[in-house]
């Protein structure tokens, strides 16, 4: 049997983390150096792995909740600081992501829905060659609530032309 040919789609919107890249070892990697800065004891990454794909300001509230907003922003600082100088080394594309853009570039737009700032998301996204494959990047401080609510998703749609509830027909 044939797969079934999706001749009428426009656009695919993707996830970031876990999706077109696996930054596990870069994030775990960061979040420990973030708490060290900080005096505090390293996490193993089976604690953060279910933390990852939040926004980090609320993952480093979430692990301190009686920290002052100042403090957790310097958390988030650290983070950033640490995160930058590793997360092309320590960061993978996932199986078959070549070949899927290969087969999507040039017959549908592409756009990503992400926690992450866009900065980050590029920065990645460049560093692997996939950066101008992207039109629509709809990150962390383009929307009022982050995932899993859908508005950055639908924010995405938008941007791409397309409605998110439009069938296969365009309708």
């Amino acid at each position: 049997m044939q797969a079934p040919r999706f001749t009428n789609i426009r656009a695919v919107i993707f996830d970031f983390d876990g999706t077109l890249f696996d930054a596990t070892e870069a994030i775990c990697h960061s979040l420990n150096a973030a708490l060290a800065a900080h005096g505090r004891a390293p996490l193993p990454c089976a604690e953060i792995l279910p933390r990852i794909g939040r926004p980090l300001y609320e993952i480093f509230q979430t692990l301190e909740p009686a920290a002052t907003p100042v403090r957790v922003q310097s958390h988030v600082d650290a983070y950033r600081a640490a995160f930058w100088p590793v997360c092309l080394t320590q960061t993978r594309e996932m199986p078959g992501l070549r070949v899927c853009l290969d087969h999507l570039r040039g017959r549908v737009k592409l756009g990503i829905a992400t926690s992450r700032s866009e900065r980050g998301a590029r920065y990645i996204l460049d560093g692997f060659g996939f950066g101008a494959d992207f039109t629509v990047i709809v990150a962390l401080e383009h929307v009022q609530q982050v995932k899993p609510h859908p508005e950055a998703v639908l924010t995405a749609c938008a941007q791409t032309g397309r409605a998110a509830d439009a069938d296969v027909d365009g309708r």
